[in-house]
């Protein structure tokens, strides 16, 4: 009796959703006042992703460059001492003024 009521539970649901795509499909009918609106609405979809695909190669960027870094002060811990981190932040420094001049 159960599976009857869960089935008839069911049909219900079923029918409730194709109504619900039915009055969908009427909020998709173009009209002469939705022209303006379209194009608006296309343009925004193309300054998404020109944002979007900028904030996701920013953030992969950083990511790898703030992961490159913490395994080079990984391997420059384990091998030497603080002395030896700063003595290499100083070459590396002086290296980036020669790569300026």
């Amino acid at each position: 009796k159960f599976y009857r009521n869960f089935l008839n539970i069911s049909y219900i649901y079923a029918v409730a959703e194709f109504i619900l795509f039915l009055r969908l499909l009427t909020l998709l009918e173009v009209t002469k006042s939705m022209g303006p609106m379209l194009i608006a609405l296309k343009y925004l979809l193309t300054d998404v992703l020109k944002f979007s695909v900028l904030l996701f190669t920013t953030v992969v960027g950083t990511s790898i460059t703030i992961y490159s870094m913490s395994v080079r002060l990984e391997k420059i811990i384990a091998n030497g001492t603080v002395a030896d981190l700063c003595d290499a932040l100083e070459s590396n420094s002086s290296l980036y003024i020669k790569m300026i001049l």
